[in-house]
């Protein structure tokens, strides 16, 4: 014994990296990487098990995989690309028949027979690189698949309807910041709009479409209406026109009011007196108030319909002659501006970003005379702000549509909405 013990340290001083067959006559090989009592690979008669010491097939890793500079083939044994699969490949997909959240499985099969059903997709920036398809199934309601804080191209949803052509679908992928349509079918989508919502557009006033901005020697002479009601804004004196500026928020274009004497004005071709008047903006100050500063106006002297801000950095919501003082918020940022002007002697009602609802009695209603932007009636009061996107309806909207409008300003301009 003696003898054996003394041949077996000899062997391993001469030949310490020497290998030779692992063999097990019953049971399985695991190996404890760790040395901490649990295996992390196993050998059985089932398979190779990575990560798992119970495989259920011939190759189980439970977790990630990770090929660093090889190709991986399945079915081939000389892969020409990253992943090639010389066969089928499947991929398991996951039916909806309600409102869902997405998150494991990139095919989306859904049924919305019973009613409109929503699609939220994860938060872009936890997952770059993920794919999705949907696929509606079903006639009849709509799917629509929102962003999940996200844009979906520079919109904020996508709706898939039935058409006579088939079932619409859509493959999306995040780059980490936004999600990308990436294929769609012909049939079937659209994308969220202003127009989308019952009530009446009034008035749409988009600064990052260049085609409906007209510029005089650089400055904004006319910012045309893009509803169809025919309700653009202009200017004609040069000295008073507003400026328009690239890459300001968002990477899009907003025009640039100076506080000293920029407006834009519009008479209204449709009279919205008698009835309620609903207004969007995205917006920002541009510098610490001197007095006060309209940013809106109809065009009244009695402040029938304004906004503006008061020298203490406070935001004055004006119907009827009475006043409603915005929630304490950073007036230099942009914000999504809702504002709800009760014609019929209801309440001014003011969302900041989609929430911070703030509300008050109201005396008798905006005039339907007109819309000014960067004055009152004066003109005085003149404000100097960023203005990037309006829109004006004839009438309240409700709940569900209010929140898709601005979920449609929140995506396209990236400011947090509801």
């Amino acid at each position: 014994m003696r003898g054996r013990g003394l041949a077996a340290l000899l062997w391993v001083a001469l030949f310490p990296f020497a290998y030779a067959d692992i063999k097990s006559s019953a049971g399985n090989i695991v190996f404890d990487v760790n040395a901490d009592g649990t295996g992390e690979f196993d050998i059985s008669t089932t398979g190779l098990g990575i990560g798992t010491t119970s495989p259920s097939t011939n190759l189980h890793v439970a977790g990630n995989a990770f090929f660093s500079s090889s190709n991986l083939g399945i079915g081939t044994s000389a892969p020409i690309s990253s992943l090639e699969v010389s066969g089928t490949l499947g991929m398991t997909p996951q039916s909806v028949t309600a409102n869902t959240t997405l998150s494991g499985n990139s095919v989306v099969l859904a049924d919305s027979s019973a009613s409109n059903i929503t699609l939220t997709l994860p938060y872009a920036g936890n997952v770059a690189g993920r794919t999705y398809i949907i696929k509606k199934t079903v006639s009849g309601n709509t799917v629509k698949i929102k962003g999940g804080g996200n844009a979906i191209d520079s919109y904020s949803e996508l709706n898939l309807t039935t058409s006579s052509s088939g079932y619409p679908f859509a493959s999306l992928i995040s780059n980490g910041t936004q999600w990308y349509v990436t294929s769609m079918s012909s049939n079937g989508i659209s994308n969220f709009s202003p127009t989308s919502v019952s009530a009446s557009l009034l008035c749409w006033l988009d600064a990052d479409d260049s085609a409906n901005v007209t510029l005089t020697n650089g400055n904004v002479s006319t910012w045309t209406d893009k509803s169809g009601k025919g309700n653009s804004l202009t200017q004609a004196t040069a000295t008073l026109q507003p400026l328009y500026r690239a890459n300001t928020l968002n990477g899009k274009y907003v025009v640039r009011f100076d506080g000293s004497n920029d407006y834009l004005k519009k008479t209204m071709n449709n009279n919205y007196a008698t009835v309620p008047a609903d207004v969007y903006i995205v917006a920002q100050y541009t510098s610490t108030p001197s007095s006060n500063e309209a940013l809106l106006d109809d065009g009244q002297t009695t402040q029938q319909m304004r906004v503006m801000r008061n020298t203490n950095s406070r935001l004055i919501m004006q119907g009827g002659g009475t006043g409603l003082i915005s929630a304490t918020t950073n007036l230099t940022t942009f914000h999504i501006w809702h504002f709800a002007f009760d014609s019929f002697g209801g309440t001014l009602k003011m969302h900041i970003d989609g929430g911070n609802t703030v509300s008050a009695s109201q005396g008798s209603g905006p005039s339907g005379n007109g819309l000014i932007l960067g004055s009152d009636a004066g003109p005085s009061n003149y404000a100097p702000v960023d203005v990037a996107e309006v829109l004006m309806y004839t009438s309240l909207l409700g709940n569900a549509d209010r929140q898709d409008v601005e979920r449609y300003l929140s995506a396209k301009w990236a400011i947090a909405g509801p």
